[in-house]
């Protein structure tokens, strides 16, 4: 095992190297010249691109349960092994889910779910055996990398569309565009469904 110390923390959003020369092990082999790459994702390059909060069967074609879909907005594979989702109440009890591991490739999408509704997500998709429970009026969301950086957050709100018959459950919220990280209604529409 190796362990480096460095002299300065790496940047978060941009593409490093670690250059491997001369490395030898203890039985003399000498390890072949090597370039690592280390990118450490910066806030908004995951994002929290749609909210399913109010499930309604009756009125849509969506799952019968709720779901969160992330989506990379980055140019790089990022793993989002022992990253941490939740609502406000797992924030502030400290109680965040945590994401197994999953290696999002950019331009992507993976959906969070809970354990008992795995069967309506087959592909592209993560079980969070303690899914939280989403607040159907509005709730403020939580994603943060396996350091404890907020890699994206955002409040969402029931009324962000002003039709009252979407209101009353069934849809889902959607990010309208990846790359502007503006999480207030602007940026956010009810939908029926893919």
């Amino acid at each position: 095992m190796v362990y480096l110390r460095l002299t300065k923390p790496i940047q978060r959003g941009l593409l490093h190297s670690v250059n491997v020369t001369g490395f030898m092990d203890n039985a003399g082999n000498i390890m072949k010249d090597t370039s690592i790459p280390i990118y450490l994702p910066k806030r908004g390059d995951i994002t929290i691109n749609e909210i399913h909060y109010d499930p309604d069967i009756t009125r849509t074609n969506m799952p019968a349960s709720e779901f969160i879909e992330l989506y990379n907005n980055s140019a790089y594979f990022i793993n989002l092994k022992d990253w941490h989702f939740g609502d406000e109440n797992a924030y502030k009890n400290e109680d965040l889910s945590l994401i197994p591991e999953y290696i999002l490739p950019p331009n992507d999408y993976l959906v969070l779910h809970p354990l008992d509704s795995i069967s309506s997500y087959p592909l592209h998709s993560v079980v969070l055996h303690d899914f939280p429970t989403l607040n159907n009026d509005g709730d403020f969301l939580i994603l943060q990398d396996s350091s404890g950086y907020i890699i994206d957050a955002l409040h969402y709100s029931s009324d962000w569309d002003d039709n009252v018959f979407k209101q009353s459950g069934g849809y889902t919220l959607e990010r309208r565009k990846d790359s502007i990280l503006c999480s207030d209604a602007l940026n956010w529409a009810i939908v029926t469904g893919k």
